[in-house]
């Protein structure tokens, strides 16, 4: 699983966090839904591991039966074959709301579990129903202070896109808050804030950090300039993401170097052991501002919303 609660805090922790975490000492963990609460261990979480963390069930204690999180992780497995159903939609805890939350320093990984809608049952997406004395809330939304389970949503459900989500006090579709990097830059045609996307080069060269920033290279660009046979080929204005590290925490720097890190790696790997599927790459995904005319090849990333994966992405479906 790659999101637990600390039980102390009863903060949600997203695994890639741990190896942060870890330098201060971990905490005791366990399943995010309020009605299972089984405990979880961290897993791959020291400096040492290459492999991403995560966390898993202590042996053969499985998740309660209305686990709807450990419920929805398994559908997420099913999604890029098939569309969820209304009914499987209907209580699902998918992210529809990214709200922003002022942390201390290092403390950048919480989110919250809330209801988002009017308050009269029925209207702006919330469903009620009527059982007895009470009423039944269905549908309950995810509101998260993470773009992780919102890319970890877009990558497997390619089949539903269209449901809604809000980004700074911006609500629109799944599908129309992405935006993949692509050349030349009149294809791209980029305008205001969305969760960009783009391939990571495998050489980490490519990453360079100042005190004041933190940019990265990504492998689209305008072109790429032919070369002889001995030299490889150079890129002519290659697409840049920019962070500006005096707007975030150290921590939160040092995650998203090693979000990079997983990502490239896990492709490296991969290509080690000649299992390689030439459909997937090592992704970045922020939410950012689009190039301006000044810097035409440069996004700039916001509050540090940003996720790397190695994965393929599909094609939305509807």
């Amino acid at each position: 699983m790659n999101q637990a609660r600390d039980k102390k805090t009863g903060e949600i922790i997203d695994a890639e966090s741990l190896k942060h975490l870890f330098e201060d000492g971990l905490s005791e963990y366990e399943c995010i839904d309020e009605k299972c609460r089984i405990k979880l261990l961290p897993c791959s979480f020291k400096p040492s591991n290459k492999i991403r963390p995560y966390f898993k069930s202590l042996g053969l204690e499985n998740h309660r039966q209305t686990c709807k999180f450990s419920e929805y992780l398994k559908l997420l497995e099913k999604a890029k074959n098939r569309p969820f159903t209304e009914f499987e939609l209907e209580d699902m805890p998918f992210p529809t709301k990214l709200k922003k939350v002022k942390l201390n320093d290092g403390n950048d990984t919480t989110f919250k579990t809330n209801i988002i809608g009017n308050e009269e049952p029925g209207k702006g997406g919330l469903r009620s129903k009527a059982s007895g004395e009470f009423i039944e809330i269905l549908n309950k939304s995810k509101v998260v202070a993470s773009i992780s389970p919102i890319v970890d949503f877009y990558i497997k459900c390619p089949y539903n896109r269209h449901m809604e989500i809000e980004i700074e006090d911006v609500k629109k579709m799944y599908m129309y808050w992405f935006k993949r990097i692509e050349k030349p830059l009149v294809t791209g045609n980029y305008k205001g804030q969305c969760i960009f996307f783009g391939r990571l080069h495998t050489n980490k060269e490519k990453i360079i950090e100042t005190e004041e920033t933190l940019e990265i290279t990504l492998f689209e660009s305008e072109d790429w300039e032919k070369s002889d046979k001995d030299k490889p080929a150079k890129q002519i204005n290659p697409f840049i993401i920019s962070i500006n590290k005096a707007l975030i925490s150290k921590n939160k720097v040092s995650r998203i170097k090693n979000e990079i890190d997983y990502a490239i790696e896990e492709k490296i790997e991969a290509f080690k052991s000649k299992v390689v599927d030439k459909k997937k790459h090592a992704f970045i995904f922020f939410l950012g501002e689009a190039p301006t005319k000044n810097e035409p090849y440069k996004f700039k990333v916001i509050d540090g919303y940003l996720v790397a994966r190695y994965t393929q992405i599909f094609q939305t479906k509807q």
